[in-house]
């Protein structure tokens, strides 16, 4: 298990790799993927392949998002992110899942009691970056800062 990552380490860790993912270290799967030694490699991420690529969450590529190549070029994904992430919160662009997502990051209280039954947080051998109240206060910090500043009073 790595060491605990604190949900404001997403921001300020820069490129390193906050919670890197170990094989031995999840669960054994059902046969006949059980026996680790029979399975193909666990390939490590290549240099070259990690300048092109962003994967600095836990060392593994899922998405192949490609890292920016200059300052304008990163603050256009901010501009991108910050545009869905507001899309995410409107009635017109969400009417179906609007009000469950309201309702968990307003009144979520990190209680943590939703973990166990959090397939990927288990199967991730409990690592922290994939708690779903890790994940929940992610967004919750997202959306104060870009989609509600202010706070609820002054949104």
């Amino acid at each position: 298990m790595t060491a605990r990552v604190r949900v404001r380490d997403i921001g300020e860790r820069g490129d390193e790799v906050l919670s890197p993912v170990n094989v031995h270290d999840l669960p054994p799967l059902p046969p006949p993927y059980d026996k680790l030694d029979e399975q193909p490699e666990w390939k490590e991420i290549k240099p070259e392949a990690r300048e092109r690529m962003v994967c600095n969450l836990d060392g593994v590529v899922a998405l192949s998002l490609p890292q920016p190549e200059s300052e304008q070029e990163k603050q256009a994904y901010v501009d991108r992110f910050e545009a869905g992430l507001k899309k995410l919160f409107t009635r017109e662009n969400n009417w179906t899942f609007l009000q469950p997502l309201l309702l968990s990051t307003d009144y979520c209280v990190a209680c943590q009691t939703c973990n166990d039954a959090c397939p990927i947080y288990v199967m991730s051998g409990r690592n922290d970056v994939y708690r779903p109240t890790y994940r929940a206060e992610v967004l919750r910090r997202l959306a104060r800062k870009y989609v509600r500043p202010g706070g609820k009073l002054r949104a």
